[in-house]
């Protein structure tokens, strides 16, 4: 375990010459005081070098390798510590199961798991899902999400939309095309009472601001000059990896060989 001293810390805040460099004096100091080196003139102190002047070069304390070193060190003690309790609260849950009679046990387990699921969701930064599973108990006993992005948002109907907004608190990013399919319904009737209208596209005619990809890189120039014209009025373009000539290989030249010509009648 590495203990600093952190009264000389407030140095970096500021900047320094180029030709010193700090570092923590472990070997000789029992306080691991913080130690000054001046490369150039080979000697070392455990005073503040004087700032630099505005001519002279100059870096920031924290670009040090010492400095990087100790924090990329506490990083990881932080990270093994934080793995460390957060398995033993998991354990602390089973626990409780473990403990009680065989009765309680069978009405427990539901609880139990629902608890372990919201933990590990709790524990994670990025969590993917269904919008159907997105209204989930153990999701929605987890800390709300910054953000929550949902793909295919001209696909889904409003409320499996407004299901996975419940778990944000701060923004949502509706990721989709309306030009694609529309919202997914199986009732011919929910079309006159706009059911089959998605979020996404209820805000683009309510004339919120979108953000459209205007560069494809999946379709060879060819295939994608009719939807590009007909639905997307000429604003799509063609991203260089589809225009170069090798684009298909060796695809392409398979089919080529196989299919000389196409006879239409």
């Amino acid at each position: 375990m590495i203990s600093i001293n952190l009264s000389s810390f407030n140095v970096l805040t500021t900047f320094i010459l180029q030709d010193w460099e700090i570092r923590v004096d472990e070997a000789f100091d029992e306080n691991n005081r913080i130690v000054f080196v001046n490369h150039k003139e080979k000697s070392a102190t455990y005073e503040c070098p004087p700032p630099p002047e505005p001519n002279e070069k100059h870096f920031p304390a924290s670009a040090m390798p010492e400095y990087r070193s100790y924090m990329s060190s506490i990083v990881k003690m932080v990270d093994r510590y934080s793995s460390v309790l957060s398995d033993l609260e998991r354990c602390q849950i089973i626990q409780k199961v473990v403990e009680c009679d065989s009765k309680t046990k069978i009405s427990l387990l539901d609880s139990t798991r629902n608890d372990l699921e919201t933990h590990i969701l709790d524990s994670v930064h990025i969590v993917l899902t269904t919008l159907g599973t997105a209204g989930s108990k153990a999701l929605e006993s987890c800390a709300k999400f910054e953000v929550v992005v949902i793909d295919e948002a001209a696909q889904s109907v409003e409320p499996s939309s407004l299901t996975a907004l419940q778990l944000g608190s701060k923004h949502c990013i509706l990721v989709g095309d309306p030009q694609q399919l529309p919202a997914t319904i199986f009732s011919v009737s929910g079309k006159s009472t706009k059911y089959d209208r998605s979020l996404f596209q209820r805000l683009e005619e309510a004339g919120h601001r979108v953000y459209m990809l205007q560069v494809q890189y999946r379709m060879h120039p060819k295939i994608s000059h009719f939807p590009r014209h007909i639905f997307y009025g000429g604003s799509l373009m063609d991203g260089p990896n589809v225009e170069h000539p090798d684009y298909g290989n060796p695809l392409r030249r398979s089919i080529c060989n196989q299919f000389r010509s196409f006879e239409v009648r």
